[in-house]
């Protein structure tokens, strides 16, 4: 296959897969570890020219592709009407006419074809669809004919997959200038204009598509994840080219982790940013969570001792206000706001009776009053998965931006490895938990491996060596566990939700 100009529109707003494309452009949304822009991108031949529309979310569509694919050849199209009633995909196409002198694919950014064909006359890329979607319809008129009907495909059906190969440009360019001329709707595509060519058609069996969100589930189950990581609303972490590469839609967060980055110098990767990113090259070692065993698990944490946490005075009771109980509290009206169930008619967990929430976090508060712990320079977020073990030793990446005005406790570093020894992010990943909401009841397991709870003991051990108060530590996790509930999508965050309200009821109420 020869080099080509390929246009792909990255300008529309993504309706279909709000709300993940509130805070995302839809060329960004992630097959296994990278955008499904990165994939498109290599099903073309490296030396192509790539021509990209940009509206919405025009600067992290930019960004990702400087920050990943520098060595591309890449033109940026502005297009100035993405989203008013005048606006469609069809308009988004012909600002790029300007910088097309030459045959080129269309690609949409919502569908990927691994092996893309090639034919030397114009031609769509047809496929079978599973699902009922928003894809136009390819009726057969006979054994040689086909067409694009305006109706779109029902399952089982063929459809355009968004995939097209226009060697008559001059034809394609006049006719859509005429049909934006007569007719500005949103509605109107290169489908619009395919069907008014003399084109043929290519079948392919290799089609991804994340138009809509059963196509999107379907896809992301297809591709294989090197780098394990949980979902999370507003984030998004890929590993492209060798580089590590975190999105977060709040940009004040990105500089508070970059400058973070600073103060870990000597524990965590040299860090660069970039509005919504933060990256850093690939560091290579394995995962600490592969490779656990209680005596790692104990150097880990004298390493940490040494090189992490550096004491200074102690913490303020404002810290523990603003950081633990502040912060719990509006992670849970997060959870509420994402879940229908009425959680607040629950009575019992896991056979348990249990009080209010709101209750039981004041109750907490008031312990941590009585149990001030130590300042130090802390990561945040401390699981094993954020931990690389290389040849020389540790190297931490993914630490919490901040502590509000303060350095950071580490009783929280030492209560998220705990948290994360129980709530086990393989078990997670490969659904080995389980969680039920039977009428005013729940019921769950966390599916935490065996061996986790003796590393559990290795460092409740190390923890009572050096007189750290366990309460507090398992309070902590608690309210780790509740307020992950929050940024979690899944039917994690029913788990983190329960299991945290269960341990906080249970140490709250353990001497009555």
């Amino acid at each position: 296959m020869k080099n080509f100009d390929v246009v792909i529109t990255c300008s529309g707003t993504g309706s279909r897969l709000k709300p993940i494309t509130d805070s995302l452009n839809k060329a960004l949304i992630k097959l296994g570890d990278k955008a499904i822009i990165s994939h498109i991108f290599d099903s073309y031949p490296g030396a192509s020219k790539f021509i990209i529309t940009l509206g919405y979310l025009k600067e992290q569509v930019k960004d990702y592709i400087e920050i990943n694919h520098s060595d591309l050849n890449i033109e940026f199209v502005e297009v100035d009407d993405y989203e008013s009633t005048q606006s469609s995909l069809l308009y988004s196409l012909s600002c790029t006419f300007d910088v097309i002198d030459k045959p080129f694919y269309y690609n949409a950014c919502d569908t990927y074809i691994s092996n893309v064909p090639h034919k030397s006359n114009d031609f769509a890329v047809f496929s079978k669809t599973f699902v009922s979607n928003q894809y136009r319809k390819i009726s057969e008129l006979n054994d040689e004919s086909k067409k694009i009907e305006d109706t779109p495909a029902k399952e089982g059906e063929f459809c355009y997959t968004g995939v097209a190969y226009i060697e008559n440009i001059d034809l394609f360019k006049e006719l859509t200038i005429k049909e934006l001329n007569k007719n500005k709707t949103q509605n109107l595509s290169d489908a619009h204009i395919l069907q008014q060519m003399n084109i043929d058609f290519v079948e392919t069996k290799n089609w991804i598509d994340i138009g809509n969100f059963i196509a999107l589930r379907s896809a992301q189950k297809q591709f294989k994840q090197e780098i394990c990581v949980l979902p999370k609303m507003n984030e998004e972490t890929y590993y492209v080219n060798e580089k590590i590469v975190k999105f977060f839609s709040d940009k004040e967060k990105v500089k508070k982790l970059y400058e973070r980055s600073k103060v870990l110098s000597s524990c965590a990767p040299e860090c660069y940013s970039k509005n919504n990113f933060i990256y850093y090259n690939f560091v290579k070692g394995i995962t600490l969570s592969k490779i656990l065993t209680q005596d790692l698990l104990e150097n880990f944490l004298i390493w940490c001792e040494n090189n992490l946490w550096q004491k200074y005075k102690h913490t303020s009771l404002n810290f523990f206000k603003n950081f633990y109980i502040d912060k719990a509290s509006k992670r849970i009206e997060n959870f509420h706001k994402n879940k229908k169930n009425n959680f607040s008619e629950i009575q019992n967990i896991n056979f348990r009776k249990v009080k209010p929430l709101s209750e039981l976090i004041n109750v907490a508060s008031e312990l941590f009053e009585k149990f001030p712990t130590q300042q130090c320079i802390a990561h945040g977020d401390l699981v094993f998965e954020n931990v690389i073990k290389t040849n020389e030793g540790f190297i931490l990446i993914d630490w919490r931006e901040g502590f509000g005005n303060s350095k950071g406790d580490w009783y929280y570093d030492i209560a998220k490895m705990k948290h994360n020894l129980i709530f086990d992010h393989e078990a997670i990943k490969n659904n080995k938990f389980y969680v039920k909401l039977e009428n005013n009841q729940c019921f769950f397991d966390a599916g935490t491996p065996e061996k986790n709870l003796e590393l559990m003991k290795t460092l409740e051990a190390f923890c009572l060596q050096r007189n750290i108060n366990m309460n507090v530590i398992d309070t902590i996790v608690a309210l780790i566990q509740l307020s992950s509930s929050g940024v979690h999508t899944g039917e994690e965050a029913t788990l983190l939700y329960c299991m945290g309200w269960y341990n906080l009821n249970k140490l709250m109420t353990m001497n009555e």
